[in-house]
């Protein structure tokens, strides 16, 4: 199918909510997909916990529906970043609609330690730069925009990052996620490796 003809429909689906979020389901459900299922497995998360301790701050860029955000928030606080915006092409995240998935955050943090930013990791950045200016991050947890602009924006917040602070990325597996901690974080001294699971590395700030 091609991809014209596939967005053609799917803005189409769209229109009818009651049938495009029952579609969803079905569709999740034929991949083996847990419906309440998100990117970050098990075993990442257990790996950033490790990593980033506890009773520590954490920035959370791009929280999606709040699993991975609750599970670092039961003994940290968090200060998660995410402007539940749409794709250009169906106003949709990962196929859902922002509202659900903004919803189902709420719901899962409810009663946490949290912070929460409804911006762009630029703008919240810029407020931050602005307003607070503060250097009090203990770690933070890159799951936002995919690409390799959205990445350099993303790690402009290694300013307000602690010496001895956690820096960690998601889906490095993709190219230009890739692409951009090679070419960023692997040459610059000022950060130690310190291992992956699946897809997600982690780096200490040394410097």
């Amino acid at each position: 199918m091609k991809d014209e003809t596939r967005v053609r429909l799917k803005k189409t689906a769209l229109k009818f909510p009651s049938f495009y979020r029952a579609a969803h389901r079905i569709i999740k459900k034929s991949k083996g997909i847990k419906l309440n299922e998100e990117g970050v497995s098990g075993e990442e998360l257990k790996f950033l916990l490790e990593k980033m301790g506890e009773n520590k701050i954490i920035i959370e860029i791009g929280v999606f529906g709040g699993q991975t955000t609750r599970r670092f928030a039961k003994n940290n606080f968090v200060i998660g970043i995410d402007p539940f915006k749409g794709d250009s092409e169906t106003g949709t995240l990962l196929g859902e609609y922002p509202e659900d998935v903004y919803a189902r955050f709420i719901k899962n943090t409810l009663g946490r330690r949290i912070m929460f930013f409804p911006l762009s990791s630029k703008d919240a950045f810029e407020f931050w730069d602005k307003n607070i200016k503060v250097k009090m991050i203990d770690s933070i947890f890159v799951d936002g925009w995919h690409t390799y602009e959205g990445m350099k924006i993303d790690f402009e917040w290694r300013k307000y990052l602690k010496k001895g602070g956690i820096i960690a990325f998601h889906d490095t597996n993709l190219p230009e996620v890739d692409l951009f901690i090679k070419e960023n974080i692997f040459p610059n001294k000022s950060y130690k490796y310190l291992g992956e699971q699946d897809s997600t590395k982690a780096f200490k700030k040394i410097a």
